[in-house]
């Protein structure tokens, strides 16, 4: 692009119709659009602190970003100020650029892209801004994430380095005592170089482990916290891990119109582990068939982000939906609970749900009139229509 019209500071003089950012991690870059005419001001680098200190001398002005580099504080700041933010996927702003700047993607490219698509596409749904409880709730999970991470391949690598020398550790043993023991009772084979060293890796991952356990209970006082996260918690089948995620994505339950609306957000967690669930429901020589089939000419497997929603079974998101819309309707889950007459059939030990296509029709029924119920496991289930009491 050229750059004709990059300046040093933006005119707080003037007043804009909406000014892009471009974030990055030291400072951004900018295009401003003035309400008096369309000719974009242009600059290649401004510092955050210089963009706070010119964004409080300007009118309220629409800013537009990308979700990207701590957009939510720098959001928030701004909204403080007085100014309306607009946050746009990168998707749309990459496609922008491939029809209007011939796929040259620049920072200042990209600001242009922002300030054009938040000014005259009123159809593009803007991505929500996270507040401050929901962005420590993000950030002790990341970590936790992190650790976990770590913990793992401090695991792996132990576990592989003792089976070079001999040494079996049972599948799936994470008891770090009798590690320790493995590796004394073969001392004098390893050297005590290499003693000593598995022994480092053995700590590493048993002080890791440590962390994540204090990291959990920190999260578990952010989640009982928020308000929304801790009524998740009282839907079957989601607990603190889960109710953290869907808090930070979900925002406002206002949001959402119905049960389908939010169900469509609903591919967190871990693919991998979802995956393997919802393969090994179905039985063996379906399973086989199903691979047969894919590996046809022509064929190919899903991805697995595709085939591992979290709720893949749509009546926990029903579930999900009437206790937020009851909570937020200002009644409680005992409340909305003590207004059902009919419940789900039992709730099986493994709390699993009995499935059948009657049962999900009256779901939508029993959704829309906003009933639940506790069952006697003390789990909150929706209410519907024909299915007795719960055991």
């Amino acid at each position: 692009m050229s750059k004709k019209n990059t300046r040093n500071a933006l005119d707080t003089s003037l007043s804009y119709a909406v000014i892009g950012l471009d974030l990055a991690k030291a400072d951004c870059a900018v295009a401003a659009v003035p309400c008096s005419d369309d000719e974009l001001g242009l600059i290649d680098r401004m510092d955050y602190e210089s963009l706070f200190e010119q964004a409080e001398k300007l009118e309220p002005t629409l800013f537009a970003m990308e979700p990207c580099c701590g957009y939510s504080q720098i959001s928030l700041r701004l909204q403080n100020m007085g100014h309306e933010v607009k946050v746009i996927s990168g998707h749309a702003v990459k496609n922008w650029i491939a029809t209007h700047k011939s796929n040259q993607k620049t920072d200042l490219n990209d600001a242009t892209a922002l300030a054009k698509l938040a000014l005259y596409d009123h159809d593009l749904q803007p991505i929500r801004v996270k507040n401050v409880e929901e962005c420590r709730i993000a950030s002790v999970q990341a970590i936790r994430i992190q650790l976990r991470t770590q913990a793992t391949k401090s695991l792996v690598c132990f576990k592989s380095l003792c089976q070079c020398w001999g040494i079996v550790i049972r599948r799936g043993s994470l008891n770090t005592k009798k590690m320790a023991e493995a590796v004394a009772a073969v001392e004098k084979l390893l050297g005590a170089e290499v003693a000593s060293s598995l022994m480092i890796l053995r700590d590493a991952y048993k002080f890791t482990m440590k962390q994540i356990n204090a990291l959990d209970k920190v999260l578990d006082a952010l989640v009982e916290a928020n308000e929304q996260a801790r009524t998740m918690k009282t839907v079957l089948g989601i607990g603190t891990q889960t109710a953290a995620r869907l808090a930070v994505t979900t925002g406002d339950i206002k949001r959402f119109h119905d049960a389908k609306e939010l169900r469509g957000l609903f591919w967190l967690g871990s693919p991998k582990h979802h995956y393997r669930t919802f393969r090994n429901a179905k039985p063996q020589q379906a399973r086989r068939s199903e691979a047969s089939e894919q590996q046809r000419p022509g064929k190919s497997f899903p991805p697995r982000r595709q085939s591992s929603p979290i709720f893949h079974h749509p009546r926990r998101s029903y579930d999900l939906h009437a206790v937020l819309q009851g909570h937020a309707a200002g009644m409680s889950v005992a409340a909305v609970a003590s207004r059902t007459n009919q419940a789900w059939k039992a709730v099986r030990q493994n709390h699993r749900f009995t499935c059948s296509q009657t049962a999900a029709d009256c779901l939508g029924f029993a959704h829309l009139r906003g009933k639940i119920r506790h069952s006697q496991s003390g789990r909150t289930t929706l209410g519907a229509c024909g299915y007795g009491k719960a055991p």
